[in-house]
């Protein structure tokens, strides 16, 4: 998200949000408000994303969502993110991406397509901002070894569940 002082009131989010020079940077989506009233903290979706979404409506009819075929352990494990340096893989889908390109649960996600994923916001970022069948670098210590692979990315299903 884009933070911007731009005042986003009921009514006005989908906008977009131009830049001095009048390029639209982003979508504006919410803003954080008090008795109904905006307090001049708004956000923005990246023009980028907003973009990848209208392709994928256009060409799928849907969005769909980047799966690298494994789970990280989420806010539970905010202290183990620093102390790790990293995210800690808690499961691998047999057969998925991460697992043909040699990532098991216990290794620790370093980098996706570049930046440090510190914290699990970061990596959720990058998901977004990744459409099936991208290619998504990832770095991991597997063991305590730096590692390096390749992923070839794929449409994300989650399993319906069971009433």
């Amino acid at each position: 998200m884009i933070q911007t002082d731009a005042p986003i009131n009921p009514g006005n989010s989908g906008g977009p949000l131009a830049n001095a020079l009048g390029e639209v940077v982003g979508r504006e989506q919410l803003d954080l408000h008090e008795l109904g009233g905006s307090v001049g903290i708004g956000f923005a979706i990246p023009i980028e994303r907003a973009l990848r979404v209208a392709d994928e409506l256009r060409r799928f009819g849907k969005v769909r969502r980047a799966g690298w075929g494994s789970n990280v352990a989420g806010a539970e494990d905010l202290r183990g993110w620093k102390q790790a340096g990293g995210l800690r893989v808690t499961q691998v889908a047999p057969g998925g991406p991460a697992g043909r390109a040699g990532v098991a649960a216990g290794d620790v996600l370093v980098s996706a397509r570049g930046p440090a994923v510190a914290h699990l916001p970061r990596l959720e970022a990058v998901m977004l901002d990744t459409g099936p069948g991208d290619t998504l670098t990832v770095s991991f210590r597997h063991a305590g070894e730096g590692r390096s692979a390749r992923l070839a990315v794929t449409d994300f299903r989650p399993r319906s569940r069971r009433r």
